[in-house]
């Protein structure tokens, strides 16, 4: 069987013959002779074919609209109701606009006339078909992104004592967003996208965004948030976790994060919404952006939200992400480690994560622990003291979530395996080590009882190993 990449598309005038020779030849109605076509068809690919009359009249009148960059300017408010009408535009318009170079022309319009409308219609197409993200021109985004940049900085001097935006900013700060809106589409799925924006230099525009941004935070929060939604769509890989490696996310990451404005603003904006949080993870790609980050104050930040009792939500677990992430940079981990207050929160949301049955935040805290521990002695000195280990025992015993019970263990390995910490390892197992990490090897979980033997392992049992 043909996989669907390899089955051929049907074309509007192969589709439009068999309809009129059932007309014509065999005296069909046109609802019968449509239906003989696709029982003809069958395995074929017809998404982007007019079927009926009705369609057929459709596509002509939009294909009007979108004849010349004149046409779609005139007809835009038209074209984007009809893209709207539905959840998802049919394929029978998207394909003939999108050959037609519809994308193109938008995007003119939108260097010459900063318009929303424009902008949304690249919106749309590209959110909502594949073949609309791979025709995007480069020279187009090249443009955007001179855009963005030219008029962040255009609407500055508007800001510094604005209370509420006026002509011709609230313009131009609506066109801003809407294009970020659309980058945002552009980027859905598509790395090649992103390596253009890279080359066109994306970095500098998100930067001059940002510093605008700092101006007037509370007129300027939406465009603040669909900076920040950018930023995610443009270092995220396609199932939306990081991977900077297959994905060149690290680069993109590293030029962000070389930026002058961008941590610093990041870090700055962290209470506006818990998704800056995940931003600033995200461009935080090694130890001198996490250093800068650190400098700017976000690990302050994110020790503040986890030490909040209340929340065990996306503000708590959003903060010890953040700390997670940031003791990349060892400078990081010390401050945590073996700073009283830092330790205690992080430890209470242990405990709390247990208490309250809340594997996000449990997971979240206890692997913020075992980054903290990697190869610092010291912080393991200072959490062992303040009965760290016991706690651990305690989450192997009591919790059934595997994720939190693997991070436990990477913990309590964390704890032992430093030759300078040897003599934690009778303190582990004198709170009752080796008895919980057999009992969750015993569990079934092939990937658990692995972690489990290495636990033991670096405890020194002999007999690590379990049949």
């Amino acid at each position: 069987m043909a996989s669907p990449s390899n089955i051929k598309p049907v074309s509007q005038a192969e589709f439009d013959i068999i309809v009129d020779e059932n007309v014509t030849e065999f005296d069909m109605s046109e609802e019968e002779a449509v239906r003989d076509a696709l029982d003809q068809l069958k395995g074929r690919d017809v998404t982007g074919v007019a079927k009926t009359s009705e369609e057929k009249r459709t596509l002509q009148t939009i294909k009007e609209y979108c004849d010349k960059v004149e046409s779609l300017r005139t007809n835009m408010a038209k074209v984007l109701d009809f893209l709207k009408s539905t959840s998802s535009p049919p394929a029978f318009i998207v394909k003939p606009i999108i050959e037609h170079g519809v994308l193109g022309m938008a995007m003119q319009i939108m260097a010459k006339d900063l318009s929303v409308p424009a902008s949304q219609i690249v919106e749309v197409l590209c959110d909502t078909s594949a073949m609309a993200r791979d025709v995007v021109p480069p020279v187009g985004l090249g443009v955007l992104c001179d855009l963005l940049t030219k008029h962040a900085v255009l609407i500055r001097p508007n800001l510094a004592a604005a209370k509420d935006l006026e002509e011709p900013s609230h313009q131009q700060v609506a066109f801003l967003e809407a294009t970020l809106r659309a980058l945002v589409a552009i980027m859905k799925q598509h790395e090649m996208n992103k390596r253009v924006l890279h080359e066109k230099q994306f970095s500098t525009s998100i930067s001059a965004l940002m510093t605008t941004c700092s101006i007037a935070p509370a007129v300027l929060k939406a465009l603040l948030l669909a900076t920040t939604r950018a930023i995610r769509a443009y270092l995220q890989d396609d199932d939306s976790r990081p991977n900077a490696i297959e994905f060149d996310g690290f680069a993109r990451g590293r030029k962000l994060g070389e930026e002058t404005d961008v941590v610093e603003e990041l870090t700055k904006h962290l209470a506006v919404d818990d998704s800056i949080s995940t931003t600033l993870r995200l461009i935080c790609v090694n130890d001198n952006i996490c250093r800068k980050a650190l400098e700017c104050g976000a690990l302050n930040n994110a020790v503040g939200w986890i030490e909040e009792d209340s929340p065990t939500g996306t503000k708590k677990v959003a903060g010890l992400n953040l700390v997670r992430h940031l003791c990349l940079n060892d400078e990081a981990k010390l401050k945590i480690g073996l700073d009283p207050r830092a330790a205690r929160a992080l430890l209470h949301s242990v405990e709390m994560g247990l208490e309250d049955n809340d594997d996000a935040s449990l997971s979240a805290a206890l692997s913020c622990l075992g980054v903290v521990l990697l190869r610092q002695p010291r912080c393991c000195d200072a959490l062992a003291e303040m009965d760290a280990i016991p706690l651990l025992i305690r989450v192997l015993s009591e919790s059934t979530s595997p994720a939190s019970l693997k991070s436990a263990l990477i913990a309590l390995r964390n704890f032992v395996s430093h030759p300078s910490n040897d003599y934690l390892k009778r303190v582990a197992l004198d709170a009752g080590a080796e008895k919980a990490c057999r009992a969750v090897a015993e569990r079934g979980d092939a990937s658990l009882k692995t972690f489990a033997q290495d636990c033991l392992r670096d405890l020194g049992i002999s007999n690590y190993r379990m049949t």
